[in-house]
């Protein structure tokens, strides 16, 4: 009926429906941008485990100083966490899924939502994998991670000398650690994986 109608334009109808798909888009895009979240990313640099720093507080200060070393994560103005598990020097655990205080859904430095709270997060699969870094590019390269973590967060139950290099205190190739790939969205993107301690992997950095 609109086409037998002397005063439909198709162009001008087209376009009305694409302005009114783009408006909706932004409306839903600055929805996600002004929804409390938190904010993951990968670490550009890969490191060796002697320069992780004394555990638990090194790493968490090496994903603090990456962080603002790039403008883009800097702007967020977040509080940094790393999502790295071992045990303390008095040999308590320190199990990412209970130290980590997830509350709200997940997105990485690209907007893109990577788990929707953190039973989402800690059951193995992931809804994007998460391969921005800090500058909210797309991570290139050799995809290790250290974690020391299986898929539901909590710490590698072997022998620390297999499971987290000592509590990350060693870099001696006899040593491993359990890690992840970047570029994976099921469990493997934070466990699965054995390193030898003499390699060098990045790091999962995750706001408060």
């Amino acid at each position: 009926h609109l086409k037998s109608d002397p005063k439909f334009d198709a162009a001008q109808c087209r376009a009305r429906f694409v302005h009114q798909a783009q408006a909706s888009q932004n409306r839903e895009v600055a929805f996600t941008v002004a929804m409390p979240n938190h904010k993951v990313f990968v670490t550009s640099n890969r490191y060796d485990v002697s320069q992780l720093g004394a555990f638990p507080a090194g790493p968490e200060q090496l994903c603090k100083t990456v962080a603002t070393s790039s403008t883009f994560s800097a702007s967020l103005n977040k509080n940094w966490r790393t999502i790295l598990a071992g045990r303390t020097a008095s040999g308590l655990a320190v199990n990412p899924s209970v130290v980590l205080p997830i509350t709200k859904p997940i997105f990485d430095l690209a907007g893109n939502r990577i788990a929707h709270n953190a039973q989402d997060f800690w059951a193995g699969t992931l809804i994007k994998n998460i391969d921005r870094t800090e500058f909210g590019l797309m991570a290139r390269g050799l995809g290790y991670v250290w974690t020391g973590a299986l898929s539901n967060g909590t710490v590698d139950t072997r022998a620390a000398s297999q499971g987290t290099c000592l509590n990350w205190s060693t870099a001696q190739a006899q040593s491993s650690a359990t890690g992840g790939v970047y570029g994976l969205n099921n469990l493997n993107w934070i466990t699965g994986y054995t390193f030898a301690c003499s390699s060098r992997a990045r790091l999962y950095c995750i706001s408060d």
